[in-house]
């Protein structure tokens, strides 16, 4: 129930707020004080008091002897209930742009200020390719892959040009940005499943003797698969 006197703004902000902390608890390294998550968002240690005690309840925050807060196994669970689905249905596309374009495929998504890699596929047609691994993350400034992210969000003055270039193009390319010698090429794409912000769809080729045009067909058909049309 809703404490008296609440109003829908205090529990907006209010739940705003618990986001914000359970954000902050999944991208640390480490378990972290009451008074480092309050000087980190900006919180009295109070108001983050209950809002831990909140998440934890739900078992998305875990609180250890010494007293400092980590990620509770219950987003786990949450993590665990679209990401089957979201493999299901974009696994078999992925597959598809690697083998069309004999280059390995990637579907990321925007976490803070990175792009992080949800679903990696190889190719299996080439003796040779380049390859990371899911969970590999870079700035979204650099790279096709974080650019597209950025095209696909509302135009903002403070868009850097390669930005404003992938939004009016429909694709992202990048050269040597995140790994040298090699060519990025991404669209951005919106999830469905789960996920309600911007992700990218793309491939990571060797920079040498690639053929950005037809990588840059691949791609945009790809991003159409997900989109349905």
């Amino acid at each position: 129930m809703d404490e008296p006197g609440s109003t829908s703004n205090d529990r907006a902000k209010t739940l705003d707020r618990g986001i914000r902390v359970l954000k902050l608890l999944a991208v640390a390294d480490e378990s972290l004080s009451v008074a480092a998550i309050a000087a980190e968002l900006g919180l009295h240690r109070q108001v983050v008091y209950r809002l831990l005690g909140s998440l934890e309840e739900h078992g998305l925050a875990q609180k250890a002897s010494t007293g400092r807060y980590r990620l509770g196994f219950g987003a786990v669970t949450l993590a665990g209930a679209w990401m089957p689905r979201l493999e299901e249905s974009l696994r078999p596309v992925l597959r598809d742009l690697a083998e069309a374009c004999s280059a390995t495929a990637f579907l990321m998504a925007e976490e803070a200020e990175d792009a992080v890699a949800l679903l990696v596929v190889e190719p299996v047609n080439t003796q040779f390719h380049l390859s990371f691994r899911a969970g590999s993350r870079h700035p979204l400034t650099r790279g096709a892959g974080g650019v597209a992210i950025l095209a696909g969000h509302p135009q903002s003055p403070d868009d850097p040009p390669e930005v404003r270039a992938a939004r009016t193009a429909g694709i992202a390319i990048s050269k040597e940005q995140v790994t040298s010698g090699t060519l990025g090429v991404a669209a951005p794409v919106r999830l469905h499943s789960g996920l309600g912000s911007i992700a990218s769809i793309g491939v990571i080729a060797v920079l040498g003797g690639a053929d950005v045009d037809r990588l840059a067909r691949e791609v945009r058909a790809a991003a159409r698969r997900v989109h349905g049309g």
